[in-house]
This record gives C-alpha cells, sequence and structure tokens, in this order.
C-alpha cells in the first residue's frame, strides 16, 4: 500500500492493510519461548503467551492442529512454536498462528529414540511374532505404577467394575533417575515368583502404567534395558504409558499396547456379566444338542422295539410246550410200563413161574433202572432247555423299551402309533400313555 496525501483510511482499511503487509513479509517463524498464560477454551481451540526474559507474543493453535503437536503445551515448558505471523484486527494485535510446538531439546531426544528404535527393531525386540497371548481371563493381575496417584485408582476401578480379581501392585517410580531400575526390578520379580511357584504372588499378567507427560518424564520407558526386560518376560505384559499420542519403546516391546491405563484394564478383563451371558448361550446350545440327540435315539430305539416279535408271548408259549412235553413222556412211560407187565403176565401164564420168577424179577429191576435213567434224563434236559431260555429272557428283557420306561419315561400311543415329536399329539384329542406297570387313557384339556 501506497500511502496518498489528504486521504484518510478507516482504523479496519488500515489493520488490513497492516495484516497484508505483514504477512507477505514474514511468512513462516520458528521461535523459542517459555508457555505462560495458557488456556484451552470451550471451542477446543488453545490460547498462550511466548516469552523470554523480555518480550512476549501471543499464540494460538485451533483445534484442528491440537492432536497432531509432537508435545501438548503446559505451563513454564520451554519449547519451539513454529507457525506463521498473523494479526487479529480487532484487537490491533499480532500472534503466530501453530503449526507444531516442539519441546527445547525434544528434537534430539526424537532423533536418538529413532535411530534406537531402528536398532531394537533390526535385533528381534519387537518382532510380532513372538508376542505372548493376553489371557482370557486371567486369575491373579500384577500392576507396575506408582502407588500414589490416578493411575492405579483407575485400573483398580475398572477392573473391579468389569471383573473383579486380585491385583498385586509393584510400586515404582514412573519418572527420574530411580524409575528405570526399579521397573526392570519389578517385572523380573513377577517373573520369579512364577518361576517359584510362589502360589499367593504367582500372576498371569502384568500391566505397566503411567499417566501422560512430556518426551523427557517418558524416557524411562524408551530405555534399551527396559526394553529387554520386557522382551525377556514369560509373563504376557500391556503396556499403558501416557496418553493415547504418547508412544514408547516400551509400547513396542510389549505384548500388546494399550492407549491409557484405563485401556489397559479393560483389555486385561472381560465384562463378567456379558461373559456369563456367552457361557449360558453356549451351554444352552449344547444342552440343545443333547435333547436333540436323545430325540432321535428315542425315535429309532421306538421304531426297532416296533420290529421286534412279542417275545414274552413267544417264551411262555415254549414253556407251555415244555410242560405239556413233560406230562406226554410220563404218560407214554407209564403205558410202556403196562404194556411190559401185561406181556410178562402173559409170559408167565406160557411158561412156569417157578422157573421165569427170578427172569422176571431181574427184568422188572432192569425196566425200573430205565425209566429212573430216562426221568432223570428228562428232567436234565428240561431243565436246560429252561435254564437257556430263562436266559434268553434276561437277554430280551434288558433290550426291552420296558427297561427304559422302569427309569421313569413314558411312551405315548396313538392306537398302535408311538408318538414322538410335540407338533403330533398337538393334533390329538384322545391318546393313551404306558408307563412300566401298564397304560392309561388320556384326554387332551384345551
Amino acid at each position: 500500500m501506497t500511502y496518498i496525501p489528504n486521504k484518510h483510511l478507516s482504523v479496519t482499511e488500515l489493520n488490513n492493510s497492516i495484516k497484508k503487509i505483514l504477512e507477505r513479509s514474514i511468512s513462516r517463524v520458528r521461535v523459542l519461548g517459555e508457555i505462560s498464560q495458557l488456556k484451552t477454551h470451550s471451542s477446543g481451540h488453545v490460547y498462550l503467551t511466548l516469552k523470554d526474559q523480555f518480550e512476549t507474543i501471543s499464540v494460538v493453535c485451533w483445534k484442528t492442529k491440537v492432536p497432531r503437536l509432537s508435545f501438548f503445551p503446559v505451563e513454564g515448558k520451554k519449547v519451539f512454536v513454529s507457525g506463521k505471523i498473523t494479526t487479529y484486527s480487532p484487537q490491533s494485535k499480532y500472534q503466530i498462528v501453530v503449526e507444531n510446538i516442539e519441546l527445547e531439546g525434544e528434537g534430539e531426544l526424537l532423533r536418538i529414540l529413532d535411530e534406537r528404535k531402528k536398532k531394537l527393531s533390526k535385533e528381534g525386540f519387537f518382532d510380532e511374532n513372538k508376542k505372548k497371548k493376553i489371557p482370557l481371563c486371567p486369575r491373579r493381575i500384577g500392576v507396575i505404577t506408582s502407588p500414589t496417584g490416578a493411575v492405579i485408582k483407575d485400573i483398580i476401578h475398572r477392573i473391579k467394575e468389569r471383573f473383579p480379581i486380585e491385583i498385586i501392585l509393584y510400586p515404582v517410580h514412573v519418572q527420574g533417575r530411580l524409575a528405570l531400575n526399579e521397573i526392570i526390578e519389578s517385572i523380573k520379580e513377577f517373573n520369579l515368583w512364577k518361576k517359584n511357584k510362589n502360589i499367593s504372588k504367582i500372576v498371569d499378567l502384568i500391566i505397566i502404567a503411567r499417566g501422560g507427560g512430556d518426551l523427557e518424564d517418558l524416557m524411562p520407558f524408551n530405555e534399551e534395558p527396559l526394553v529387554k526386560a520386557i522382551y525377556a518376560s514369560e509373563i504376557p505384559i500391556i503396556s499403558a504409558i501416557g496418553h493415547e499420542s504418547d508412544v514408547t519403546l516400551c509400547d513396542f516391546a510389549a505384548d500388546l499396547r494399550a492407549p491409557t491405563p484405563t485401556a489397559a484394564a479393560e483389555i486385561a478383563v472381560p465384562v463378567r456379566s456379558e461373559l456369563y451371558k456367552k457361557f449360558k448361550e453356549k451351554n444352552n446350545y449344547f444342552e440343545s444338542l443333547v435333547c436333540n440327540l436323545i430325540d432321535q435315539l428315542k425315535i429309532k430305539l421306538s421304531e426297532k422295539v416296533g420290529r421286534l416279535p412279542n417275545l414274552e408271548n413267544s417264551i411262555q408259549y415254549n414253556f407251555q410246550r415244555l410242560d405239556l412235553t413233560e406230562v406226554k413222556l410220563e404218560s407214554s412211560i407209564k403205558e410202556n410200563l403196562i404194556k411190559k407187565k401185561l406181556l410178562i403176565k402173559k409170559l408167565g401164564q406160557e411158561f412156569k413161574i417157578e422157573s421165569m420168577f427170578q427172569k422176571i424179577k431181574i427184568f422188572r429191576l432192569n425196566i425200573e433202572n430205565t425209566f429212573s435213567n430216562i426221568k432223570k434224563e428228562t428232567k436234565k434236559i428240561l431243565l436246560d432247555k429252561k435254564v437257556n431260555i430263562t436266559e434268553k429272557k434276561k437277554l430280551l428283557d434288558s433290550l426291552s423299551y420296558k427297561r427304559i420306561l422302569a427309569r421313569g419315561y413314558t411312551v405315548i400311543w396313538q392306537k398302535t402309533k408311538v408318538i414322538t415329536k410335540s407338533e403330533e399329539i398337538k393334533k390329538l384329542e384322545e391318546f393313551k400313555i404306558e408307563f412300566y406297570d401298564g397304560k392309561i387313557d388320556a384326554k387332551k384339556i384345551n
């Protein structure tokens, strides 16, 4: 804009002109300063002041940029702010519109971490194929975190809410110079308890957790010794470090990464009510399968029973035949004896009684012995037949459907047809119900 004498400008025109000049002359900047007067508006935009020893400048970060920041602003932190210079005309002030915020010294840290990540990845410490499976429902969980603060409270509350189980807290520092060694020692200790079969302290799962923080605070979780300790653990480990945007080398080494400590608790245990519901559904499914199988077997058994002859009547008939045979045999023997006696009498008349007496006596004895032997053999044969038939009757009785009735089951008949389906009985008005000891007439009442 060129100034023209004797021509006036409105305030808006002047501000807009300044805005254009400023934005054209200075496009992008990277400024080092300390964050102060930090405010997150309800709209999601973040406003702050960047200061050094002498001066300040206003900074605004639109809500669309906030999730993409390398470092979320924290009051008092010294940071590099990258962005564009612009003016806010209504207040006649200039400001930086943020594109990114980096913690001072963070760039060098990120470079070191990137090199460390590549090295450890190449050595196989992040290999997905070597990750251990997270148990569906652990009996006991070990938590490695600070004993104070919201993290452990959130984990305990969430697990208690979903599926209450025992939690063993191993208290450690989660930042500072003591943190690294304490966390490594806790992992080793949990694994040692398992190896030594210390029943009261054996855990099925370990959660390593801490709240959010800047890169410097999270550095213990980026150290190589911790990565190797996690990799060597025989117990599965869930890493829940910081916020969702925070990613550490510990996350890569763990068997599973959770975006937050609360999410780790949700991953660690199922919802008890949902698990019970699934088990109930499975149980009902298997019960239905078993019932259907039993019904099918009942139908097949009924069909086979229907094709069997009336064995009981057949057995009784054979017993009757044996009894008649026995009577006939005895009658036949008696008849033969009578005939023999008549023959002897006739012979005695033809020959001298004196000379034949001894012979008759011997003959009579022979006949009596023969009769006795025949009777014994007959009884033996009849007894063997009865034993054989009895055994066959027992075998048939064991196969009879009445054995099933004796255990409390019943058979429903429509005349001579066995009813096997509920749909069939719905159509009947009258039917018979057979129990073990007989049948009764039944009628359907609507």
